[in-house]
C-alpha cells in the first residue's frame, strides 16, 4: 500500500515539475518576443487600455439596465 502512494505523489511531482518547466520556456520565449518589438509595445499597450475601458464601459451599462428592469416601479 505504502509503494502505490508513493509511486502517485511521485507521479504528481513529476506532472507539477513538467508544467512549472514548460510555464518557464513560454515565459521566456514571450519575454524575448516582447523584447525584440518594444517600437510596438507603446501602441499595443495603449490600444489596450483603451480596449479595456470600453469593455467596462460597456459592461457597466449593461448591468445599469438590469438594474432598472429588475427593480420596482415606486
Amino acid at each position: 500500500m505504502k509503494l502505490e502512494l508513493d509511486s502517485i505523489e511521485s507521479d504528481k511531482m513529476w506532472k507539477f515539475a513538467l508544467f512549472f518547466a514548460v510555464g518557464i520556456a513560454v515565459g521566456s520565449l514571450g519575454a524575448i518576443a516582447l523584447s525584440r518589438r518594444k517600437d510596438d509595445l507603446a501602441s499595443l499597450a495603449a490600444s489596450l487600455c483603451q480596449r479595456g475601458k470600453e469593455v467596462k464601459e460597456a459592461l457597466l451599462t449593461g448591468i445599469d439596465a438590469a438594474k432598472e428592469k429588475i427593480s420596482p416601479v415606486e
